[in-house]
């Protein structure tokens, strides 16, 4: 009898333990998500001025930074100008990207999906600038 609410009182200790190492991921995953994507978007205004100020040219000279997120200028058509993590005349045309679409005509957009070029889940934050094209920032 006593090994039996011993056995019963471990396995409910044992599925207490785990439900709350669950929720307790869960949360700091959520957490972590939000923190990086108001980053990125920190990041997109302060590149965004800097590109809007000294052109295209900031983006090439910060290129070979240290930097962990990816940053790309598209034009209102859709034609990549610059990508930091690949050649940007052998990108396809990112006119029908969600992000950009509703940056362009909102003046941001957001999404959250599997990256072709980098192939893992990638979030985006896009940017209308001034001139019309769209500076996004993918992490």
């Amino acid at each position: 009898m006593r090994r039996r609410i011993f056995g019963s009182m471990y396995l409910l200790v044992l599925i207490t333990v785990l439900l709350s190492s669950l929720l307790i991921s869960g949360l700091m995953y959520h957490k972590f998500f939000n923190l990086m994507k108001q980053e990125i978007k920190n990041e997109a205004g302060y590149i965004g001025v800097a590109t809007e100020m000294e052109g295209i040219g900031y983006l090439t000279a910060v290129k070979n930074t240290v930097n962990f997120n990816r940053i790309t200028l598209i034009a209102g058509d859709g034609t990549v100008l610059f990508d930091n993590t690949a050649p940007a005349d052998k990108l396809g045309n990112h006119g029908d990207r969600p992000e950009v679409k509703v940056a362009l005509e909102q003046g941001f957009g957001e999404a959250t999906r599997l990256s072709d070029t980098l192939g893992s889940q990638t979030f985006y934050y896009a940017l209308r600038l001034t001139d019309g094209t769209v500076l996004r920032i993918a992490n």
